[in-house]
């Protein structure tokens, strides 16, 4: 099985290409953050993974912009190419899905506790106490 799952911020602005039977090609690299430990202290340190998306898929992204936070579902992908004389490999995610966070990451205040959100619940304002028609 070959399933990639990504979530991060875009590093550039996506760019948008056609092959030659006109089909629509994106290509971005999302930022994935994480921690690692060095030594006592804990470090923040972020992954680059480069995707491509084809047709409707990568047209919708051309308004992705640097920054943004996203997500990209797809399979993993090597390939081999000759430059200089020598065999390079590059890998790449090839995105089956995407799309943007519905909740964008919040910066910690601080002292390290994420910023008030509120307490998650919406005002609906004033209960109607009547009796249910059934």
């Amino acid at each position: 099985m070959n399933n990639v799952q990504l979530e991060g911020n875009l590093a550039r602005d996506i760019e948008i290409s056609f092959s030659k039977n006109g089909m629509a090609v994106a290509r971005g690299t999302v930022a994935c953050n994480r921690r690692i430990k060095d030594g006592d202290e804990w470090k923040d340190t972020a992954d680059f993974v480069p995707f491509t998306a084809f047709g409707a898929l990568a047209e919708g992204m051309d308004q992705w912009s640097k920054g943004q936070r996203v997500w990209v579902f797809g399979r993993f992908s090597t390939s081999k190419y000759e430059k200089d004389g020598e065999t390079r490999y590059s890998s790449n995610v090839i995105a089956t899905a995407a799309g943007t966070a519905l909740f964008p990451y919040k910066k910690k205040s601080e002292d390290g506790i994420p910023a008030s959100q509120g307490n998650g619940f919406e005002d609906l304002g004033t209960p109607v106490d009547e009796e249910l028609p059934f």
